[in-house]
């Protein structure tokens, strides 16, 4: 029987999360089950699949995920409207903030509105965009 934090091969990996990632306890906490560079310790403790590359599905691998500080599970991280993948390769953006400009408006909105996401006046008439003129 398995239960709590219980680490009973010493592998570093709870054996609860070992066992439902993969089955049994014969996986060892410093491998890397999925090539990605990232141990099968570090993927458990980021709650990341330590078996797929980009546990969210986003085109992020895990590795530019946790080098990003974004979240490797979900999608996008700061619920603006933008992948973490479209903030981090696309429009320079953090994904863990919803807006970065000072504008108040997300980085999503600013993407849909047609406005730049990193200026706060994208279109130079003196306002921002959350305060148009």
């Amino acid at each position: 029987m398995i239960i709590g934090d219980q680490d009973s091969d010493d592998d570093g990996m709870v054996d609860v999360l070992e066992t439902e990632d993969f089955g049994d306890l014969s996986k060892c906490g410093g491998n890397d089950e999925d090539g990605d560079g990232l141990s099968n310790f570090v993927k458990l403790h980021c709650n990341s699949e330590p078996t797929k590359v980009d546990t969210d599905g986003d085109g992020l691998d895990d590795v530019a995920e946790i080098q990003a500080d974004s979240n490797p599970t979900v999608e996008d991280t700061d619920g603006d409207g933008l992948t973490d993948l479209r903030e981090v390769a696309t429009q320079l953006t953090n994904p863990r903030l919803v807006y970065t400009d000072g504008d108040s408006i997300s980085h999503g909105g600013e993407v849909n509105n047609g406005t730049g996401p990193l200026v706060a006046d994208s279109d130079v008439d003196g306002f921002d965009e959350f305060h148009p003129a």
